[in-house]
């Protein structure tokens, strides 16, 4: 209809034939009004809100004309669920249908109240580029179109006789993020030396470094970490990592939570597997970088609702199993501060094939790699007695949240737990001369084995390694500073555990 004035009238008819005779106002006659049409304006439009299963973010959207979007990226195999909704309130519209197509537009169907998300399968993502279109419309004809790029990668590490081969990243500066020797801490070259000629050799499989400094000098974001189609090549990802996450982050950091998207966990989610160690895991892993340790008294499962925080956590909760962290860091040594000096395996850590591992400590001049007690002084100012910023883990009641996790994340042995401590923290005494009560921390949890499993997404009832994150150590001290039979014995248990992964071919 153009713009005018308009009558529209009904009248009833019952099965006999007879008609309604009085036509009146507001009973049966409405008038009503066509004004003339405003042109669109560029950039208004109803507001789209688009989520997705890969992404620890919404995207967002508004007007005819999209911006132009990175690519989500996923390994080949990986199923991708989208949902989506929108609003024209902000100026008095209201949203009368959507549309979608995955690649080709030259046939989008019309407009559905109904069409608020899509599946999109392994069929439909083959290797190469995608492109999933979503458009609504409103009833005053004002449109938002998006445009989501999806970049599938081939896992070539699950190609059938693909040789073992592990992705070694080199994430650990000293103190300040710098490449020299500071104290204690070993130079960036230093301790790759120690990784490449003295650890790694030891689990005779063939092995790459990727340096996430060097990959980044020049870049003004500093570190870069390896992107999915560098993971893609690696049936194990050895990811080392230290504390120096503030205002630069550290690559595990910057991998984790610097876009919607993760490279690392779309790797983990395409069958891969991860050995990660270092210092201050817990501010590594989630977002903001206190969250697990704000939490540690009642857990981030109790403490965090539904919102951004609760996302940023997705890995300690959903890879993990982490529910909170006490650091050892801050505070006087008189309180017990700085003070790992062993991890010491559960019943489930000997069954694994791990063994006590001591924190190679002694006196200056004794070659030890972790002066105890350097120079002089107080001891509360200016030494550590053990490791510092080495992070006892509280594990989650219920794996990720749930409260019948085996039967919402399906994992490979549903009698055990998703996520099982195999090494626990010992420090030494509290008092500066170590003789007062255990450490803060005695007991928690510094080793964790997890299992292969399904995140939750879909309808499958039982474990599918085709479609399920790859096993998985988390051990949040360093291994640089143990004794090296120590630290060797620890990486093989490790390397054993998440290379029987069912998830690898």
């Amino acid at each position: 209809m153009g713009p005018g004035e308009y009558v529209f009238v009904e009248r009833a008819i019952d099965g006999a034939g007879a008609i309604e005779k009085p036509l009146k106002f507001v009973t049966n006659i409405r008038h009503f009004t066509v004004a003339p049409a405003s042109p669109p304006v560029v950039g208004l439009g109803p507001r789209l809100t688009i989520f997705c299963s890969v992404l620890n973010r919404s995207i967002n959207a508004s007007g005819p004309i999209d911006v132009p979007r990175d690519a989500i990226q996923v390994l080949e195999g990986e199923t991708i669920y989208f949902s989506w909704s929108a609003s024209s309130d902000s100026y008095g519209g209201v949203v009368v249908g959507y549309a979608y197509a995955l690649d080709d537009t030259t046939h989008l169907p019309n407009p559905n109240p109904f069409a608020t998300g899509t599946t999109l399968t392994p069929g439909q993502l083959y290797s190469g580029g995608h492109t999933l279109f979503i458009k609504v419309i409103d009833d005053v004809g004002l449109v938002t179109n998006a445009a989501i790029p999806i970049l599938v990668v081939h896992p070539t590490f699950k190609d059938p006789g693909a040789a073992r081969e592990i992705l070694y990243v080199d994430d650990s500066l000293g103190p300040g993020s710098t490449p020299s020797r500071v104290g204690n801490f070993p130079s960036d070259e230093e301790e790759t030396s120690w990784w490449t000629l003295t650890l790694l050799p030891n689990l005779r499989v063939p092995f790459t470094e990727w340096d996430t400094y060097l990959a980044g000098q020049g870049d003004v974001e500093g570190r870069k970490p390896p992107p999915l189609n560098e993971l893609s090549r690696y049936s194990t990802v050895i990811w080392n990592v230290d504390f120096n996450n503030g205002p630069i982050p550290t690559g595990l950091h910057k991998t984790l939570f610097e876009n919607t998207q993760s490279s690392l966990a779309a790797y983990l989610r395409g069958g891969g597997t991860l050995i990660l160690t270092g210092f201050a895991i817990g501010s590594n892993v989630s977002r903001p970088l206190t969250i697990l340790y704000g939490n540690a008294t009642n857990g981030i499962c109790a403490g965090l609702g539904p919102g951004e925080a609760y996302n940023l956590t997705y890995f300690s909760r959903n890879f993990m199993g982490v529910d909170g962290a006490r650091a050892n860091w801050d505070g006087l040594r008189t309180l017990g501060a700085r003070d790992f000096v062993a991890a010491i395996p559960t019943t489930a850590g000997i069954a694994s094939g791990y063994d006590s591992a001591l924190v190679d400590r002694g006196p200056l001049g004794s070659g030890a790699k972790w002066i105890t007690y350097p120079g002089s002084g107080d001891p509360n100012s200016n030494s550590s007695p053990g490791l510092p910023q080495v992070d006892g883990l509280i594990m989650a009641q219920n794996f990720g949240c749930e409260p019948n996790a085996p039967a919402v994340f399906k994992p490979e042995n549903p009698s055990q737990p998703i996520a099982q401590p195999v090494l626990l923290y010992h420090g030494v005494n509290v008092g500066i001369n170590e003789d007062g009560k255990p450490s803060p921390r005695e007991g928690t949890v510094v080793g964790v084995q997890v299992q292969a499993h399904g995140l939750g997404q879909g309808s499958a009832q039982t474990f599918d390694p085709n479609r399920s994150v790859g096993r998985m150590a988390h051990l949040t001290f360093p291994l640089y500073f143990l004794r090296d039979p120590d630290a060797v014995r620890i990486l093989r248990a490790a390397y054993s555990y998440v290379s029987a992964s069912p998830t690898l071919p």
